[in-house]
């Protein structure tokens, strides 16, 4: 592989970890028991959105304890592995089985996050009774694992085109 197409593999990779764990910190919340408000201000879309019953709001919250711990796990991992990787460029000449090695366990956390994502989704429609909870919940996760950044202020994924390539 040439080192040029090697620099530009490490800096995508690093853009898409950087965002993926951007969007996982921007998404934390500061909720008590009355109210739900993340960073910005804005009410919770899952427990206001969904109407939630009070032993579905009780349920999500173990749901999301539980996979917010494990996704934090994930993200500092990446981040330390992201970091060797830095590091490894800036002190050594280009090895790539050595790079390659540090790509394998990049990859393999932001596959952890993926996972544990889909984990969560998947959960809390476990819990969801309603069709119209679901559809709302599918619209959210559309928009986290489709829309975002490029979607803007579409809510609906079947209006957005993709393209790949």
């Amino acid at each position: 592989m040439k080192r040029s197409h090697l620099i530009t593999l490490v800096i995508v990779l690093l853009a898409l970890t950087t965002t993926n764990v951007w969007l996982l910190l921007k998404s934390k919340s500061v909720c008590d028991n009355n109210c739900c408000v993340n960073h910005s201000g804005e009410t919770c879309y899952i427990t206001e959105n969904l109407s939630l019953a009070p032993n579905q709001k009780a349920e999500y919250d173990k749901i999301k304890t539980y996979h917010r711990t494990a996704a934090a796990n994930y993200a500092d991992s990446l981040h330390q592995t992201q970091y060797l990787l830095v590091e490894y460029m800036q002190k050594n000449p280009f090895d790539s089985s050595a790079i390659m090695q540090i790509e394998y366990k990049i990859q393999r956390y932001q596959q952890l996050l993926l996972n544990q994502s889909i984990k969560q989704y998947y959960d809390i429609k476990k819990i969801l009774t309603s069709k119209e909870q679901i559809s709302q919940l599918d619209s959210l996760y559309s928009n986290i694992l489709v829309c975002r950044p490029t979607c803007k202020e579409k809510t609906d994924i079947s209006s957005s085109h993709i393209h790949i390539h």
